[in-house]
């Protein structure tokens, strides 16, 4: 299941550092025609229409993504209603409300959605892995199906394996052909259309009335976890618009220290993240007092809140090649990044280390400095 969790953030941060990329963010983003992209395309809009070439990867967040575009590498997007019918890409991942996919994918298709829609004549060259409320599969597919969800529907041609877990409902349509085992777990069994052509007998296994619970406790437990993380991006995104619109000039300071001396900026981070606590305990233990102690702790979670917008701002200027003049569209991709970066265990979780780190070294630096001129 870690699969199925954290696949949106593989690959996101490291590669916008490309310089050769192209990157477009506004209301309505378009990227149509004959238009080709010689490197990776990066597109965040609350509109994003992607038809062109790509031969690099495409990463796309908005709020409507409709694309058909023909990518030389992989394809990853997130975002509220997710059309992409006659793609061409390696490995492709979604993250969405309503997801339909159609296309040809010489990798891997991950995806993530409440209704998903997988289209006839969709071709798939190696495994794919769904997991959605609702479930709806006709594509081709030559590696093994593993589908994780509520409802569902599969009425295409696999030359592997289906396995189906978690379902409160099955159904094999008329035109199903699966050449290798069928496995799943449900309520009841499934509903097999006479015309389905199935290699060896159907494996079911029952879910029973206690597992249900635990299963409903497990998705609604999900589901706060989803919450909570959406709420930890929207906060993270006004604490950083707040501090961009209202403090420039120190945020400015805080980026240029962070991009143009960023291994002095994250060891001053790493020092300060470190060092503060001790110096605050050895304060309450010793002669110099519990009141110096007491105000250590405070600047020190301080200074920890208030980094956490300026990594936004630090992540969103990465993005940018460097670039310090940034939008509110270029804050929204810095802190949906930075968000989904931070669900990769280990590796997303060390990208995030050093943004945060040098945002809090450069933080400290500039307070220091805004102390000492008065």
């Amino acid at each position: 299941m870690k699969k199925y969790i954290a696949f949106a953030a593989v690959a996101v941060l490291f590669p916008a550092l490309s310089l050769a990329a192209s990157m477009s963010a506004g209301q309505r983003v378009s990227f149509e025609g004959t238009t080709v992209a010689q490197g990776n395309a990066y597109m965040a809009g609350g509109t994003v229409m992607a038809s062109g070439v790509v031969n690099g990867d495409l990463l796309a967040a908005g709020g409507t993504i409709v694309s058909s575009a023909k990518v030389n590498g992989d394809i990853m997007a997130v975002g509220g209603t997710i059309t992409m019918v006659g793609v061409s890409a390696q490995d492709v991942r979604i993250a969405g409300g309503n997801v339909t996919v159609g296309g040809t994918m010489t990798g891997e298709l991950t995806t993530v959605a409440g209704t998903l829609v997988v289209t006839p004549g969709t071709t798939i060259a190696k495994d794919s892995y769904l997991a959605g409320g609702s479930i709806s599969f006709s594509g081709n597919e030559a590696g093994n199906l593993k589908i994780a969800g509520g409802d569902i529907y599969f009425n295409g041609i696999t030359n592997g394996n289906v396995t189906i877990a978690k379902a409160t409902r099955v159904t094999v349509g008329p035109n199903a052909v699966i050449k290798g085992t069928f496995e799943y777990s449900a309520p009841v069994a499934a509903a097999i259309d006479g015309g389905a052509k199935i290699t060896g007998t159907p494996v079911f296994h029952e879910v029973q009335v206690q597992k249900q619970n635990t299963n409903w406790f497990t998705g609604t437990f999900g589901s706060i976890l989803t919450i909570w993380w959406l709420l930890k991006l929207l906060m993270a995104l006004v604490a950083a618009y707040l501090v961009w619109y209202l403090f420039r000039n120190d945020s400015l300071a805080v980026l240029d220290q962070s991009r143009s001396h960023y291994g002095k900026s994250l060891l001053r981070g790493f020092i300060f993240l470190v060092a503060m606590p001790i110096a605050a305990i050895i304060a309450f233990v010793t002669i110099i007092g519990v009141i110096p102690g007491v105000i250590a702790l405070l600047s020190y979670f301080l200074l920890l809140t208030l980094a956490a917008p300026f990594a936004v701002l630090f992540a969103a200027a990465l993005l940018r090649k460097g670039k310090t003049d940034l939008r509110w569209y270029h804050l929204l991709l810095g802190a949906v990044v930075f968000a989904i970066v931070g669900l990769i265990p280990f590796i997303g979780w060390i990208a995030c280390a050093l943004v945060y780190l040098a945002a809090l070294g450069a933080v400290a630096n500039v307070l220091k400095e805004k102390i000492a001129r008065r």
